[in-house]
């Protein structure tokens, strides 16, 4: 309201023009000493003199409550700025929980899609496969909570094929009825549901860190690592150790000591499409197997039999998806070898596998034609001393210096697989967590 039009309605309000009855029904007021205001205090009105009015006091007022809200009004405050190297499970999963107890995180990665090792390789003529890990399993209660979520989204679903142990001598046994998940329709589906709420950066090269290894505690705004253009307040690295231990060589000499002894064996994987011609039921009675102490494989399992994925072919020659491991001494002799000629060996070693098993595979092998063969190098697959299942490679399953910024997470640390780096990711997160006082950790 203008202030004009409030002082006309203070005067008419004196005059006693308003419109409404006075004490005694009149259009004036009943006459009053005037009433003044300074300073915004208003005076005490008169004692009423009695008649139809009830005396009040005039003393002062009591205090007002404070308004309701009061007591929920926060602080504005810059949120700690947390870069995250690597885009696998521990990384993704430390960005995350950082990210939903009032962190910013950002996530740069060299490769072309989120994941690392959940990966899985798409042609361009329309077949799939899981190149990396070929499913997870959950024995920790938060990770099982975790896959649960994921299984309710639609995008993890229990693996219920045939899965045998192939001992180094004798005949193929049942292997663990330990429940087997994997990503639909493809183990890259979680990672990627994962990063769709992250500000992941992928196709970036992430040059050594240079910078304090120590000094105050991390602080918002301090700004005191400078990676890529951008300054953060922390740095968490979840590369492979010795990927790890080159970015933190100067900035912090200690961790990267730590991370050069940690070993991690290479493995070659092999995408395989054959088609089964003149009827034949099977290529193998299973749809994977873990092999023990064989000269060149570790595993090898029918990928088209996993939830979610299509088997085509045409009608009695359908097409059947396979994917081969190739043991770590084996991989470690090879590593170098090109992927065209990696492919023809690890082909023909499979081939002969099926035609050593081929009377309990319903025909011999020459059945088979083999139609896509394709290589993948996977320098750092695996802890060179990977953990039990559920137990950690490292105490407290990551490094946190609080006074440098500086962490590392990863399966490597985590006891390996997918579990472990999840775990890993997310025992980091609770660390950086506590030592800023940034919001209550998980548990």
């Amino acid at each position: 309201m203008a202030a004009s039009s409030v002082r006309q309605l203070a005067k008419r309000f004196r005059k006693g023009s308003m419109g409404g009855p006075g004490p005694r029904g009149g259009g004036r007021s009943r006459s009053h000493p005037q009433v003044r205001c300074a300073a915004g205090t208003p005076e005490r009105p008169p004692t009423p003199s009695g008649g139809p009015f009830r005396r009040r006091p005039t003393t002062d007022p009591p205090p007002e409550p404070p308004h309701p809200l009061q007591g929920y009004a926060m602080p504005m405050k810059t949120p700690l700025r947390a870069l995250v190297i690597g885009a696998g499970m521990a990384g993704l999963t430390a960005a995350r929980i950082l990210e939903d107890h009032g962190l910013s995180a950002r996530i740069l990665d060299k490769g072309r899609v989120p994941g690392g090792r959940i990966s899985t390789r798409t042609s361009s003529e329309g077949w799939s496969m899981d190149h990396g890990a070929p499913f997870f399993t959950a024995r920790d209660p938060a990770f099982r909570r975790q896959v649960e979520a994921w299984a309710a989204a639609g995008i993890a679903a229990p693996w219920t094929g045939r899965i045998g142990y192939l001992p180094r001598h004798g005949d193929v046994e049942p292997a663990s009825e330990a429940t087997r998940w994997v990503g639909v329709p493809g183990m890259r589906a979680v990672p990627l549901r994962m990063a769709r709420a992250l500000d992941v950066r992928t196709g970036v090269e992430v040059a050594p860190l240079v910078g304090p290894a120590a000094g105050g505690e991390a602080s918002a705004g301090s700004g005191r690592w400078v990676v890529a253009g951008d300054a953060y307040d922390l740095v968490l690295v979840t590369a492979p150790p010795a990927q790890a231990s080159v970015l933190l060589g100067a900035a912090h000499p200690g961790f990267a000591a730590t991370l050069a002894g940690v070993g991690m064996r290479p493995c070659w994987a092999l995408m395989l499409r054959i088609r089964r011609r003149g009827g034949r039921p099977g290529i193998l009675p299973w749809d994977a197997l873990f092999l023990k102490d064989h000269p060149v494989f570790r595993w090898v399992a029918r990928d088209s039999s996993k939830p979610g994925r299509d088997e085509d072919g045409r009608a009695g020659d359908p097409v059947e998806s396979w994917v081969l491991h190739a043991a770590p001494g084996w991989s470690e002799h090879h590593l170098e070898h090109e992927d065209i000629r990696v492919a023809g060996t690890l082909a023909a070693e499979f081939m002969a596998l099926v035609g050593r098993l081929g009377g309990k595979a319903g025909g011999p092998a020459v059945d088979l034609l083999v139609e896509t063969a394709r290589a993948h190098r996977w320098r750092y697959a695996a802890p060179e001393d990977a953990a039990a299942p559920g137990e950690p490679a490292h105490p407290g399953r990551c490094l946190w210096d609080a006074a440098a910024g500086i962490g590392v997470a990863g399966d490597a640390l985590g006891g390996g697989r997918v579990e472990g780096a999840f775990l890993s990711g997310a025992a980091l997160a609770r660390e950086v967590l506590v030592s800023t006082g940034a919001g209550s950790p998980p548990r």
